[in-house]
């Protein structure tokens, strides 16, 4: 009985291996390349849509499939291939357009541009024949940068090609630009030229950016950066602001603790800020026990501030006198007159916000400047740095560039990001005269005092880092300026702030048991710790620099 049973048992297993070893042969992978002339046809197997050609490489079971390519306007493409393990196979449908498709050339004057029939967009640019449309009219839109849209309709029909020339409109490269104000009769500027009076209509203005500038006696300046769009007509309102009839003295000496007298009243020791106070003329004395008394008559006119710094000596033969900077707030410099200050207007982008400040800087501060010695070594960059003679202006650029980031919070007011991206902002170039416009020097062998740099509205990466450092350090960060020596790769040396944080991250440099974070200031973006360009391993990451940490950090 077991032995009946045994016999069919086994062949029925056998029949079984006979056809399991070809279905495991049918399950090998084999590959499909699909191309097809016009690029684009729909290619189906064996019934399935898979997708558009080109296909590279398309895995498939081995074996007999029949391939079907079509297009729009064309024959069907039908082809049975055979693939076999371990031979890569490759098929081109070259479609055969239909006798009831037709085709259109268009042509644009200038050349180039971008065509979408019906909606859809074409390989290639005109001149261009677009082949295989149903009979009938089609929409075409032709798209070049810096022409207007051109659209037109084309017909297309079996056994012609009708040719379209088309000829594209350049973009106005001017607009209209309407200046009005409150109160009128005021004086427009438009990029320091005079264009008239309020309300006033500049025409042809060329498109781009441009500073206009609104005057009226009594009233601040009004100051704005616009933009102007060809073809597009603008409107600026002009809302000034009238001067008001009392200033703002800033008192300061060194050293400190001296008793001012004004006008002969005792009012308190320095330093002493006095606002609110009525236009006018006045005297000032400093007095302090065992330094020669100095004294400063001024007069103070509505919205002045007006800065005054006393270098108070032991010498009795000493006559020096107060040093006094005067400026407005609302961007007039009333007591000198706008002839005697550079304006300069700077622009920038922190934190995604536009930001923009335009300095009086006194003709007087840049040529004292301009006409001291100009060292390049480690040793004097304190003089670079610290130096007195403009530090109540840098106080003041400080404040201004506080106001710009909007922040009213007081720790927010005191972050390094703003001056950062401010002096980022400032184009890398050579030493230029702003009297002359004429270069003088290249800029890696010149060092600039900061108030060079802002007016120049230019400097290197030794100018910058200056700057950046006297305005950082004014605000009670402890900063370094680090040199770097010229390495394989770069065509001079490099120079940079270093600045002291506990909890930063990034390239540092320790000295003294302190963390100085690289920041560089020759690009805008580049923030705290960062040392690469964009990608590129930074030259400098292994050279021993020399790290100047400026007086009286904390």
């Amino acid at each position: 009985m077991k032995t009946r049973f045994l016999i069919p048992i086994i062949i029925l297993l056998f029949m079984q291996v006979l056809f399991l070893v070809p279905a495991a042969a049918s399950t090998d992978s084999c590959t499909l390349t699909a191309l097809s002339i016009p690029d684009g046809a729909a290619i189906s197997i064996d019934g399935t849509l898979i997708g558009t050609v080109p296909q590279e490489e398309l895995e498939l079971p081995c074996g007999n499939h029949t391939i079907i390519m079509s297009a729009n306007g064309y024959a069907d493409y039908i082809d049975d291939v055979t693939l076999e393990p371990g031979i890569p196979q490759a098929i081109v449908a070259n479609l055969q357009r239909t006798d009831d498709r037709g085709s259109v050339y268009i042509t644009s004057d200038p050349p180039g541009g971008s065509i979408f029939v019906d909606g859809i967009l074409q390989q290639g640019t005109t001149p261009l024949l677009i082949d295989a449309l149903y009979p009938g009219p089609h929409a075409i839109l032709i798209r070049k940068s810096g022409y207007e849209d051109y659209t037109d309709t084309v017909t297309a029909g079996p056994g012609m090609i009708p040719t379209y020339n088309e000829f594209l409109v350049p973009v106005p490269q001017t607009g209209f630009l309407d200046v009005v104000s409150s109160p009128g009769n005021a004086t427009a500027y438009l990029d320091g030229t005079l264009f008239g009076t309020t309300p006033t209509l500049f025409s042809s203005v060329i498109a781009g950016n441009h500073t206009l500038i609104v005057q009226k006696p009594g009233y601040m300046n009004y100051t704005q950066t616009i933009v102007v769009q060809g073809g597009t007509s603008g409107l600026v309102q002009a809302d000034l602001e009238k001067i008001p009839d009392t200033g703002t003295i800033i008192i300061d000496s060194s050293p400190d603790g001296a008793a001012l007298f004004l006008n002969g009243t005792y009012k308190t020791m320095t330093p002493a800020n006095f606002e609110g106070v009525p236009a006018g003329y006045y005297s000032l004395d400093f007095q302090k026990p065992n330094y020669t008394t100095q004294d400063a008559s001024f007069n103070l006119t509505g919205g002045e501030t007006l800065e005054i710094f006393a270098t108070l000596s032991t010498d009795p033969n000493d006559t020096s006198k107060p040093s006094l900077l005067s400026y407005n707030s609302g961007g007039n410099d009333t007591s000198a007159g706008t002839d005697q200050v550079f304006e300069k207007t700077y622009s920038w982008f922190s934190r995604g916000r536009a930001e923009s400040v335009t300095l009086h800087i006194p003709k007087s501060l840049y040529y004292y400047y301009k006409n001291q010695t100009h060292p390049t070594n480690a040793t004097a960059l304190d003089n670079y740095t610290l130096s007195d003679e403009d530090q109540f202006y840098l106080y003041d650029l400080i404040g201004q560039l506080k106001d710009t980031s909007g922040n009213q919070n007081l720790a927010a007011r005191d972050d390094y990001h703003t001056v950062t991206a401010f002096v980022q902002s400032i184009p890398y170039a050579l030493h230029t005269d702003p009297a002359t416009g004429q270069t003088t020097t290249d800029a890696n062998d010149y060092w600039k005092y900061p108030v060079e740099t802002l007016v120049e509205g230019n400097g290197d990466c030794i100018d910058d880092s200056i700057l950046a450092a006297a305005l950082l350090k004014d605000m009670n960060y402890d900063v370094a300026i680090v040199l770097l020596p010229q390495v394989a790769g770069r065509v001079a040396g490099h120079a940079i702030v270093g600045v002291a944080c506990d909890n930063c991250n990034g390239y540092y440099y320790p000295i003294d048991g302190k963390k100085y974070y690289y920041l560089d200031l020759t690009g805008p973006g580049l923030s705290l710790g960062q040392m690469s360009y964009g990608g590129e391993d930074d030259a400098y990451a292994n050279t021993v620099a020399e790290v100047v940490v400026l007086k009286g950090g904390t």
